[in-house]
C-alpha cells in the first residue's frame, strides 16, 4: 500500500533497479520476517524498540544501527547487533 509514502514515490514508485525492494509503512511492518533491519536515522518511533520484539518479528534479527542508537541491543545474544560509523579508538605511542 503506498500511503504513508512521499508523494513522489506514489506517482512514480520505485526505479526499475530498485523495484524489488519492499517499502515499509511502520517499524513493525519493516521488521515483519527480515533478515535485517537498518536504522539510519534516530527517530522516536524507533526508541521503543526491544530486543523482545525484534527477535519475534524477523526471521534472523539482525540490526545495522549507523547512530548507535539502539546500542541497549548490543549485548543481547538472541540477535546481532553491528553499530557502524564510528571511529576506530586510536591508539598513541607517546
Amino acid at each position: 500500500s503506498p500511503r504513508g509514502r512521499p508523494g513522489w514515490l506514489r506517482r512514480t514508485g520505485l526505479p526499475a533497479p530498485l523495484n524489488r525492494i519492499r517499502l515499509a509503512t511502520s517499524v513493525d511492518d519493516a521488521l515483519d520476517g527480515a533478515d535485517a533491519a537498518i536504522l539510519a536515522t534516530p527517530w522516536a518511533e524507533f526508541a521503543d524498540l526491544t530486543a523482545d520484539r525484534i527477535v519475534s518479528a524477523m526471521r534472523n534479527p539482525r540490526i545495522i544501527d549507523q547512530a548507535g542508537f539502539l546500542d541497549h541491543l548490543r549485548n543481547d545474544p538472541r540477535l546481532t547487533y553491528i553499530r557502524v560509523g564510528r571511529p576506530r579508538a586510536t591508539v598513541s605511542f607517546a
